[in-house]
């Protein structure tokens, strides 16, 4: 027989069984059994690093596709048209793409949430090129990002006639650190990759932080540093690919296929896959998951799973992994083997590893089982040629860290270990399955500001909402109908995200911290009103020593009062109108149309402050921004100058606070989104409030007020007293 001649593959032939016995074929025909040997050589390293069977992904393998948005985005955006080309074909046209500039654009970057089979990808990207080696002549090379890639790309023989294949920037301890982190980590590799002729660099999207500076608006490229690289997303699965999975899943043999094509019967393994798989939902086009999905088919002895929560989807996949690979096998209890699981997450989370060797696990009190463990091609525990051990992907590790918070014991020592946003996410929703209120994470760690702002609403209510960086006019026009002379109209740019309370701090939320009631007032949902700047600024500090005590305040980050500017971005969400719906003010004397639906003022209110949320949000969800209360901003009144400006900042010093809103008995006008006051930081008149904000303290550490880009930079904020007079007296008073 003629063997196939070593070209192109067709975009059809997509199993890496084929592909694995291809290398033997091909090599044996052309190169003698030498090479043979040295072909499966190079597959036993492939499974050997990266813990997987080849033969098994290979069996039911579907091909992705990849696409220039993230999904999440398409989701939440339905107008968004996205075009998806498959994986192979774009890593294809991306090798033989001329004219590439050394640097970034050789190096294409693949994101996607855990489990979307990224590492996969690759994997299948690598032994096709060796199983069928394409005419352009390039080496392929596959390795796992970790301490010890810059030494392994220096000893890669003819760089410039390699494709390079980098798995898993999010697990490389290197772009952890906490100094530059994964930005520090591309910088350095960035260089080290402009000799290879291609190179695609796999990394979880989640990975790269919200708001990324680096992140460009040009679809399909992020840019760092002087690198502009290309960047793709994988594709969730569209039913189509669901279904080829399915079918190659649970292919009958020849003969049964023979019979039910005769008899018109549907196979019943796969008429109940299809079943299992659309109660998963959307969840059923992430690979990961479609792979377990005999581990979510309900029956009488086992109910169907919440898919709407992670925790409990993974719990399923654990439970069921257990039962096959160590309760029956082993005689462990249920009990027991979830017990050992977790230990094994424990010991690879403190090491920052992914394996652990036979050795170094009979060493480990409790862990002494896990080389008995039965290991088959459903398990969520590999073993290499090397008797190494490692989670079959890195979620379950997450997953095991974050169950042993919520069902601690003495022996899990979490102390000290540093949860990921995936752990997290699997924490919060463990929470909510088990009912709990609050969560101790018992000496965790979670460096990252999500995980502040989580905690402190499940300790104190407090819901935050996470905000931009952008652009805004601050001020009012002067054709603004009940507008001030201190209003004059400019651009300012926000630099920094920072999140803002969804509502005015409430009596309930201000008691759970401070333990007093100042309030006139009486009502867990109203805002809590007669605190003065002092005691709002104390009620910020109290939290973030809460948020710092918990173990989940980051470096930089701490909760405090919003800058004024922040106050107003926030407030007018995009709008530029006297009101954050984009509405002029009509009546500013009287009986305002457009703020009766917005705010409590004198006109709707009987001069009393009522429950937060009762009125219309903005268009980024926040309520009482209008009326009700006034509330205390961080810096003093500054005067405004009709030039753009970066993070503006008032005197943060000397008498005089700025304050906000308007509150439940003022003029419409005196609730305007443009309008200031300025009182005494004692007052504490019966009108005054707080709505907490989380970032970075405006005064320390804050980014250059210049503007990024070419042209001229940005001048600074103009700092001092304001010119004008404030609007109301600074009163030292109470309570009036």
């Amino acid at each position: 027989m003629e063997s196939r001649p070593p070209g192109n593959i067709d975009q059809k032939d997509q199993t890496v069984g084929h592909q694995i016995n291809a290398v033997r074929d091909v090599n044996i025909h052309h190169h003698g059994p030498a090479a043979a040997r040295e072909g499966r050589s190079g597959i036993d390293a492939i499974e050997s690093e990266f813990g997987q069977c080849l033969r098994d992904l290979e069996r039911c393998y579907v091909t992705p596709n990849l696409q220039d948005f993230n999904p999440p985005d398409e989701m939440n955006s339905p107008s968004l048209i996205v075009s998806r080309q498959p994986a192979f074909q774009v890593v294809s046209d991306f090798i033989g793409r001329p004219g590439l500039a050394e640097g970034g654009q050789r190096c294409l970057f693949i994101l996607g949430d855990a489990g979307m089979g990224k590492t996969s990808l690759l994997l299948m990207l690598a032994c096709r090129r060796q199983s069928q080696p394409p005419d352009d002549g390039f080496d392929c090379v596959l390795m796992k990002l970790g301490p010890d890639t810059l030494d392994r790309l220096a000893r890669v023989r003819n760089p410039g006639r390699t494709l390079l294949l980098l798995d898993s920037l999010d697990e490389d301890p290197a772009a952890h650190d906490h100094g530059e982190g994964a930005q520090g980590r591309l910088l350095e590799l960035l260089p080290k990759l402009a000799g290879f002729h291609r190179v695609v660099l796999t990394c979880r999207s989640q990975y790269f932080p919200e708001n990324s500076p680096h992140l460009t608006t040009l679809p399909g490229h992020f840019v760092i540093g002087n690198h502009e690289c290309p960047l793709k997303y994988i594709s969730l699965f569209n039913d189509g690919q669901v279904e080829d999975y399915l079918v190659r899943r649970y292919k009958p043999r020849l003969l049964a296929r023979i019979i039910r094509a005769f008899s018109g019967e549907e196979d019943p393994k796969l008429a109940e896959a299809r079943k299992a798989a659309k109660s998963m939902e959307s969840l059923r086009l992430r690979p990961l998951l479609l792979s377990r999905i005999d581990d979510f088919v309900g029956r009488d002895d086992r109910p169907g799973v919440d898919f709407g929560n992670s925790y409990a989807v993974y719990h399923r996949l654990v439970d069921q992994w257990l039962m096959r690979d160590a309760e029956k096998p082993l005689g462990m209890t249920l009990e027991e083997s979830w017990r050992v699981a977790v230990l094994l997450a424990l010991q690879l989370t403190r090491s920052g590893l992914r394996k652990i060797s036979s050795e170094e696990l009979a060493g480990l009190e409790g862990l002494r089982e896990i080389p008995r463990f039965k290991l088959e091609a459903r398990s969520l525990l590999n073993r290499n040629k090397d008797r190494e051990f490692q989670f079959a992907h890195a979620t379950i590790q997450e997953f095991l860290f974050a169950h042993a918070i919520l069902h601690h014991e003495p022996d899990f020592d979490v102390a000290g270990l540093e949860l990921t946003r995936v752990a997290f996410r699997f924490l919060q929703d463990g929470k909510k399955l088990k009912g709990q209120v609050s969560l101790d994470l018992h000496g965790a760690k979670a460096d990252f500001p999500d995980a502040a702002i989580e905690l402190i609403e499940a300790a104190f209510g407090l819901q935050m909402v996470a905000l931009p960086p952008g652009e805004f006019l601050m001020g009012s026009p002067a054709s603004e109908i009940g507008r001030g002379d201190d209003e004059t109209q400019h651009r300012v740019r926000i630099t920094q995200p920072f999140w803002i309370g969804r509502y005015p701090v409430t009596l309930a939320e201000y008691q759970a911290v401070m333990g007093e009631n100042p309030s006139h007032f009486k009502g867990d949902r109203r805002p809590v009103a007669c605190v003065d700047w002092h005691q709002a600024m104390e009620f910020c500090a109290r939290v973030t020593e809460r948020a710092r005590a918990d173990g989940s305040l980051p470096e930089g980050l701490t909760f405090r009062l919003p800058t004024e500017a922040e106050w107003e971005y926030a407030c007018r969400a995009g709008t530029a109108g006297a009101f954050n719906d984009g509405s002029s003010c009509t009546k500013p004397d009287g009986k305002d149309p457009a703020l009766m639906r917005l705010g409590w003022f004198r006109e709707n209110s009987k001069s009393e402050t009522h429950p937060v949320g009762e009125k219309v949000p903005n268009a980024w969800g926040l309520f009482d921004m209008h009326g009700n209360v006034f509330q205390w901003c961080l810096d003093g009144l500054r005067a405004y100058a009709d030039q753009p400006v970066n993070d503006p900042l008032g005197p943060t010093d000397g008498a005089g606070r700025v304050v906000r809103g308007g509150c439940c008995g003022d003029q419409a006008r005196l609730c305007r989104a443009a309008f200031r006051s300025r009182l005494d930081p004692c007052c504490r008149w019966g009108g005054l409030g707080l709505r907490l904000a989380a970032g970075q303290e405006p005064w320390r550490g804050a980014p250059s007020r210049q503007a990024g880009g070419a042209g001229a930079p940005w001048p600074e904020a103009p700092a001092g007293p304001a010119s004008g007079a404030s609007r109301r007296s600074e009163d030292t008073s109470d309570e009036s």
